[in-house]
């Protein structure tokens, strides 16, 4: 979600600086990417929520992954927005216009038996994703685990995963004596 933002303003030095040939500042042109005062924090949550939407509809393959209830930041379309000089109707428009995304042609769509196979390796092995490779996901290369997770983080399906992780966490802090077993688990393979 986009939250406040402020615009720092930069005082002027009390003194110029001397550089050497090999320091010399960044000659670039600075300018304002986002001017948070354009428009209002509701304008643009109802903007992204219509781009998720639009999205949503267009996705194929991985992309078509829920996304979950809550409003995430989607680069393509701040940029959109920032390009169409912050006209919610024209960015709308472009971001229909877009073709719809979709996975890489090295990316298949995952399983739901290889769903959850990741994220029992990721309980037992947590980020090593070779051993998940070699011990859970043997259909799976390490660099389509990696890309998936990073997929995985953004989705509905890992907030659920880590509420339930949560939920452990505190049962345990209730019963120290306790144990967790995944094979009790109903969704464990």
């Amino acid at each position: 979600m986009v939250g406040s933002c402020y615009q720092l303003t930069v005082p002027k030095l009390l003194k110029k600086l001397k550089y050497s040939d090999e320091q010399k500042p960044y000659s670039g042109i600075d300018q304002t990417l986002w001017n948070p005062h354009r428009l209002t924090e509701e304008e643009v949550n109802e903007y992204l929520a219509t781009v998720k939407k639009i999205n949503s509809e267009k996705a194929e393959g991985i992309a078509a992954i829920p996304l979950g209830a809550h409003t995430r930041d989607d680069e393509q379309a701040l940029l959109t927005l920032l390009q169409s000089n912050y006209d919610i109707e024209k960015s709308v428009q472009e971001m229909q216009s877009k073709p719809p995304r979709n996975c890489t042609a090295t990316a298949t769509c995952w399983t739901e038996n290889e769903c959850r196979r990741f994220e029992s390796g990721l309980r037992m092995y947590g980020k090593d994703f070779f051993k998940m490779h070699v011990n859970k996901l043997k259909t799976r290369s390490v660099g389509e685990i990696v890309q998936y997770y990073y997929l995985w983080k953004k989705t509905e399906r890992h907030d659920l995963f880590m509420n339930e992780i949560k939920s452990e966490k505190i049962k345990y802090l209730l019963n120290p004596g306790s144990t967790f077993s995944l094979e009790d688990r109903d969704w464990y393979l």
